[in-house]
């Protein structure tokens, strides 16, 4: 068995070693609030710890003449038990979305052909948003808790942002899941194993909330994860859309291996014709509104009727969107700008390999300007635009921007230029900011 799991915790622990247990004290005490959980009215619920945060130690309320444990929960700022208290166990070249991304393509080399059961759950795409499709770090990252308020100038381009930043970071775990099945092809077990795909529940991206809460309009946005599973010797590919669950997961596991379990399980096979013990949330006959959703979301993209597309697309922000992905020297390039500017970890692109190739996608820095706050910009890497800059905040005498860079950031750049926007109909002039 080869096991890797950062949050949960699933392996027998016959097979797996487990950490040292919890008092007896503590699981009396989760037990007691998950009892009142059930069994108060609403109103006397609301005070209540949740527990639908954490795997355990939801309270720090411990049942009457109970010791409490030598080290308590960990927990969130707010004083919650946290979630992602084991995330502190894990070594520190496995921390963050990078190191998270390391851990999976270890992982994923240690499957052989020898027989073996393999478990990998990592963190990814969860935020912070860091990864990219083709193959660069960011670093920064973002996170959506500094968001801007619903209406601020700004919270247009910072929510384009986020969901560039989140759909590069998704595409980066379709990267790697790629090399895994690779992996698998080339060890020879790919035709012989059964292969699984699963992912927990996600957020509501679709402007203008990001939010992990649900509500009728957002339920198959949140609800409705990914489960690809590759049965042993199948050939063909298809397409379900009947219900299923997580708890679906293992008894259809057993059902392909052909193996016995005595167990009672909550979910079943969806390979054997039977039909769920349990009401689902959603059904497939609501399908249609999941596609909805996805229309819902693809509206947060730039409305681009030029050129620009793939994932340059993500990154043409604003009313100069149009100018990514293209030449410098297609356009006129005329005297210099009265504006000056900063880009943070700049030195990372003109050296990436002395920075692990870990570029700055996201683009932070300073723009001054003597007449208020300063237009939008476009900066160029080696004559190519890869972006847009805007989203000012006063800082001082200084305006604080943001911005992403496209793929032509991969290997870094030699010459990164930012440039003021003039249109006088169909020609574009450039004007170059002094660093």
């Amino acid at each position: 068995v080869n096991n890797y799991e950062v949050v949960t915790d699933m392996c027998p622990p016959d097979t797996c070693a487990r950490g040292p247990g919890e008092p007896l004290s503590q699981a009396l005490s989760d037990a007691a609030l998950v009892y009142r959980h059930r069994v108060l009215p609403e109103g006397l619920r609301s005070g209540l710890t949740p527990i639908d945060h954490s795997w355990g130690n939801f309270g720090d309320d411990l049942a009457p003449g109970a010791s409490a444990p030598d080290t308590p929960p960990m927990t969130t700022p707010s004083g919650e038990p946290d979630p992602m208290a084991k995330m502190d166990e894990v070594p520190e070249e496995d921390g963050g979305r990078v190191g998270q991304a390391h851990a999976l393509r270890r992982e994923v080399r240690r499957i052989t052909a020898e027989p073996s059961v393999n478990l990998i759950h990592v963190l990814l795409p969860h935020h912070p948003y860091q990864l990219t499709p083709w193959g660069v770090s960011s670093t920064d990252a973002w996170v959506p808790s500094v968001m801007p308020d619903v209406g601020e100038s700004r919270y247009e381009r910072a929510f384009a942002e986020l969901y560039a930043m989140q759909a590069m970071q998704v595409g980066a775990v379709d990267q790697m899941v790629g090399e895994a099945i690779a992996h698998l092809r080339a060890t020879g077990v790919w035709d012989t194993g059964t292969f699984v795909l699963v992912s927990d529940h996600g957020v509501d991206i679709a402007a203008p909330r990001f939010t992990r809460g649900t509500r009728p309009d957002n339920e198959d946005g949140i609800l409705r994860i990914p489960l690809f599973i590759r049965a042993p010797g199948q050939v063909g590919g298809e397409v379900r859309d009947e219900p299923a669950t997580t708890l679906d997961v293992l008894p259809s596991i057993i059902d392909l291996l052909g193996a016995e379990a005595d167990w009672e399980m909550d979910g079943h096979s969806l390979f054997d014709g039977s039909e769920p013990g349990y009401e689902r949330r959603l059904s497939g006959d609501a399908f249609e509104d999941a596609l909805g959703y996805v229309e819902r979301q693809q509206e947060a993209l730039p409305d681009r009727a030029d050129s620009t597309d793939g994932w340059s697309r993500l990154v043409a922000i604003g009313e100069l969107g149009d100018l990514v992905g293209t030449q410098v020297e297609d356009h006129v390039v005329g005297a210099a700008s009265t504006l000056s500017w900063s880009l943070a970890d700049g030195d990372r692109l003109a050296n990436p390999e002395a920075y692990a190739n870990a570029v700055p996608v996201l683009m932070r820095g300073e723009v001054t300007s003597s007449d208020g706050i300063p237009p939008d910009l476009v900066v160029a890497l080696d004559g190519v635009v890869a972006g847009t800059l805007g989203g000012y905040v006063a800082d001082g005498d200084q305006w604080a921007y943001t911005g992403l860079l496209g793929p032509e950031v991969e290997g870094g750049a030699r010459e990164i230029v930012a440039y003021e926007v003039e249109r006088d109909g169909e020609t574009i002039t450039l004007h170059p900011l002094v660093p």
